[in-house]
């Protein structure tokens, strides 16, 4: 984590996470006729349980920021 510059993290989500949430709860609205805020919600908290599994497995031991 100490290697990770700030504006990194700050960045990442704006470049990746938001647009492929937003195209995606468009496109499952405009296909299937579900909620893209209900779509959104979902997206984000499976891409942050993905992220936090991820850099429990890239660093060793607990994480000094983690709750659990």
């Amino acid at each position: 984590m100490n290697m990770m510059p700030i504006t990194a993290g700050i960045l990442e989500p704006l470049g990746e996470s938001i647009p492929l949430g937003v195209y995606a709860s468009w496109s499952v609205y405009y296909l299937f006729g579900v909620d893209p805020y209900l779509w959104f919600a979902g997206h984000w908290a499976v891409w942050l349980v993905l992220d936090y599994i991820q850099l429990r497995g890239i660093q060793v031991g607990s994480l000094c920021h983690s709750l659990f």
